[in-house]
């Protein structure tokens, strides 16, 4: 009985041993930060709050593994995006229906001692610029010259919430904080490059003085998923009518 039991313990450690030795591969700590950026301008890229389909999608570059899987990673509302547990190799950067045009793929060496920054540059299909003026919500769009996409502008949606991160799907906080702003006929000749304002009590009814966080969104016709553009976020006080 006491060979069986000495045996066995032998046994176990020689398992034990053997793991040890076979699990032995370092855990991926290398770290990426990174910007999309618009090209023309150089300013960020505004997009959904970490969207399930617009992402940056990772492509590892390494000659050993010719058909690697891709790695995604989500983009957050002013364009940025990061991971501290990646292998330590060579990625390619890119973006995966994102709404812009003409953008990079950025190659990058990840290790462990030096964290990488990734910027990746393009063009959207729509700049939106809004800002709140005696209690007015007052917006342009704009199509950068080098899209030459022309399908019509289907929806804009006016947004604000108590909370900075704002969008068309993340206004739950509040009553009636989305409203879409109809256009006839919605085409971009009829919209674009035109100044316009909309008094705030006439878009959110319910809207109640205060300090809030407007946004503005457009889409053109086509895939929802790849031509929804943003505008920053702007902070403001709304002080009634």
């Amino acid at each position: 009985m006491k060979k069986i039991l000495f045996f066995t313990s032998i046994l176990l450690l020689f398992l034990l041993i053997s793991c040890n030795e076979i699990d032995n591969f370092k855990v991926p700590n290398c770290t990426v930060k990174g910007q999309i950026i618009d090209a023309e301008t150089g300013l960020p890229f505004e997009s959904r709050i970490a969207d399930n389909i617009a992402l940056v999608r990772m492509l590892e570059d390494n000659p050993a593994y010719p058909n690697p899987a891709y790695v995604n990673m989500k983009i957050m509302e002013n364009g940025t995006f990061s991971d501290n547990s990646l292998p330590a190799t060579a990625y390619k950067f890119y973006l995966q229906k994102v709404p812009m045009v003409n953008s990079d793929t950025v190659r990058v060496q990840l290790s462990a001692s030096t964290p990488q920054t990734v910027v990746i540059k393009g063009i959207p299909y729509l700049r939106i610029a809004m800002n709140v003026v005696h209690d007015s919500l007052v917006f342009s769009i704009t199509k950068p010259a080098a899209v030459s996409y022309t399908g019509n502008i289907t929806e804009i949606f006016a947004m604000y919430d108590n909370n900075s991160r704002v969008n068309d799907v993340f206004t739950s906080t509040l009553d009636s904080t989305l409203c879409s702003i109809s256009f006839t006929p919605a085409t971009q000749v009829y919209v674009l490059d035109k100044k316009w304002s909309f008094q705030l009590k006439k878009v959110f009814p319910t809207i109640k003085p205060g300090k809030y966080y407007f946004r503005m969104c457009a889409r053109l016709s086509g895939a929802d998923s790849d031509r929804r553009n943003y505008s920053p976020t702007i902070e403001a006080v709304y002080q009634g009518q």
